[in-house]
């Protein structure tokens, strides 16, 4: 689905108590009106859809906080999984007759 008048875009829509929401869009006339394809908590889940439906030849514009809070969505989830790396090999080894009455209750 590749134009050459096409532009896909990446927009902030809103803010509420959950967080921020953002906005896929697309033009099909060079950048001049705009259609929003979907909206998502995550910029990540966007370029995910935006990398399904479109070519990589496809040009993409998004605002410069847009791209800061896409480098924030990253080390957010690199932290949690470093942390649930922690956690997990902080967690106490189950003994081998606990998992076998527990292999019972299931």
């Amino acid at each position: 689905m590749t134009d050459s008048d096409t532009v896909i875009g990446i927009d902030f829509i809103s803010t509420d108590s959950d967080g921020g929401l953002y906005g896929l869009y697309e033009s099909t006339d060079g950048g001049t009106h705009w259609k929003k394809l979907t909206e998502s908590r995550t910029i990540f889940d966007l370029l995910q859809f935006a990398k399904d439906q479109y070519g990589s030849d496809t040009p993409m514009v998004m605002p410069q906080i847009i791209q800061q809070l896409l480098q924030y969505e990253f080390v957010t989830e690199r932290e949690k999984h470093a942390l649930r790396s922690i956690h997990k090999s902080t967690e106490k080894p189950t003994k081998w007759y606990k998992r076998f009455l527990n292999w019972f209750r299931r």
